[in-house]
């Protein structure tokens, strides 16, 4: 689908190496592949760390040449994903007379943790002829998974753990 709000409640599983997703990808590869045609994270978790969430847009070019937003948040009131339930939404929203992309809100129990301006054109290389708000003028589709290890893993505070690949 294209705008509206997509709502989740997941209770997210913790352990060393998981990570629990909720995201959305192109139905139609429009704008090229992976990341042109854009990716939208609604909630990504690191299993061993247990009290924080992560969300993000992926666009520009394919990659390697992509780039992407992101925010890591973390709430006072929830120090663990893993032990109840919460409901992980994203509220995308288009501009009520052109139909053109304004604005993507994440939020956690109903809380907005993270806003994205969907107007300024800031998703393609200057020059590449885009529309404006574009790739998040195409429909995409949701999808829940849980991975074991992988590329999300690298970086500060997992290099004490045992490889995750």
């Amino acid at each position: 689908w294209r705008y509206g709000r997509v709502e989740v409640r997941a209770r997210l599983p913790s352990g060393d190496f998981l990570w629990p997703a909720i995201w959305m990808m192109p139905t139609d590869r429009v704008y090229g592949d992976w990341a042109s045609s854009g990716e939208i994270d609604i909630m990504e978790f690191r299993g061993q760390v247990p009290g924080a969430i992560n969300s993000a847009l992926h666009f520009w070019q394919d990659w390697p040449h992509d780039k992407y937003m992101t925010k890591n948040q973390s709430f006072s009131h929830i120090p663990d994903f893993s032990a109840d339930f919460h409901d992980f939404t994203l509220e995308w929203e288009a501009d009520e007379q052109t139909r053109r992309p304004k604005e993507m809100r994440w939020l956690c129990d109903g809380e907005e943790y993270y806003r994205v301006d969907l107007t300024q054109g800031q998703f393609f290389p200057p020059g590449s002829g885009s529309a404006v708000g574009a790739p998040w003028d195409q429909r995409f589709f949701l999808t829940l998974n849980v991975a074991v290890g992988g590329s999300y893993f690298y970086g500060a505070g997992f290099g004490d753990l045992p490889k995750g690949q």
